[in-house]
């Protein structure tokens, strides 16, 4: 039958289980999908050419913009590191207009260019379902401490005094609890997809989009994505009411009377909970975001 379709010797391929399609390789077998090192390498060479740019015209941070979104598609936090990149187009109104290229341009060109080789590759198919906050993580903070339970495991702490003089509002707290969860747990987490409770609506919407226009949330956005690629897991936030994250609530408030203390142990049986140590460390972040 013919139906009017000519095929492209060149770019015929014959059966496989790993295929290069528009700079995009395919492996049936390990069921992902990455840049192949034709274009990995080009992208490397032209990050490394803008990292010594001091100016850029508006098309040229376009043209580098639409690069990244696209193989943004096989690095798993890449689309948060382009937030500083897009917000550099505001206020450039024809294509022509150039801006000075700022630090915090130069910090997401920094990460591409360190962490896209690390990074690439994601999964075709989700290789588990969503598992149930019961089964998940659920935390609270408070402004002076924070607390988390997962699964048979729970922590408390106050926070830090660098943290306590940064005078953070307790949005930024909430945002920081789950990270320091992240990183106590993330090691037990590889290949699983996890549903957070939180009774924070602003931390909500930054651990499901990765967007914000305050600089420590967008901060700890960056951090918690890498988290994420790093330990190899996913995370999405549920909104509750305060009312019904209880025991989260009386961790956070542990450090403040002895009675939260008496009220947890009396909410669940602690001879099958544990409780896990959270050093100061946590409360930074592994790079200078």
């Amino acid at each position: 039958i013919d139906l009017g379709l000519a095929e492209s010797p060149a770019k015929a391929v014959a059966p496989c289980t790993y295929m290069v399609f528009l700079g995009l390789g395919y492996d049936t077998v390990r069921m992902t999908k990455e840049i192949d090192s034709t274009r990995l390498d080009e992208t490397l060479a032209e990050l490394r050419n803008w990292l010594g740019r001091k100016r850029a015209r508006k098309k040229e941070i376009q043209s580098l913009l639409g690069k990244l979104s696209f193989i943004a598609a096989c690095v798993p936090c890449g689309r948060v590191f382009l937030a500083r990149m897009v917000n550099a187009l505001r206020g450039l109104k024809r294509n022509h207009h150039s801006i000075h290229l700022t630090c915090e341009f130069r910090k997401d060109i920094e990460w591409w260019l360190r962490f896209l080789p690390e990074f690439n590759g994601v999964r075709l198919i989700p290789s588990s379902a969503w598992l149930a906050p019961s089964s998940g993580l659920a935390t609270d903070a408070c402004l002076s401490g924070c607390g988390g339970i997962s699964g048979s495991e729970f922590f408390h702490k106050e926070f830090p005094e660098f943290i306590a003089d940064l005078r953070l509002p307790i949005h930024c707290l909430e945002l920081l609890t789950v990270i320091v969860a992240c990183k106590l747990w993330a090691s037990g987490w590889a290949g699983q997809r996890l549903l957070v409770e939180c009774d924070n609506e602003a931390s909500v919407f930054v651990i499901n989009t990765g967007r914000s226009s305050d600089a420590y949330f967008q901060a700890c956005a960056r951090e918690l994505v890498y988290l994420q690629a790093s330990f190899d897991f996913q995370l999405a936030a549920q909104h509750i009411p305060g009312r019904s994250n209880p025991l989260s609530d009386l961790l956070s408030r542990w450090h403040l009377h002895p009675s939260y203390e008496s009220k947890f142990q009396e909410a669940v049986d602690v001879s099958k909970f544990q409780e896990a140590v959270v050093s100061d460390e946590m409360f930074t972040f592994s790079h200078d975001w």
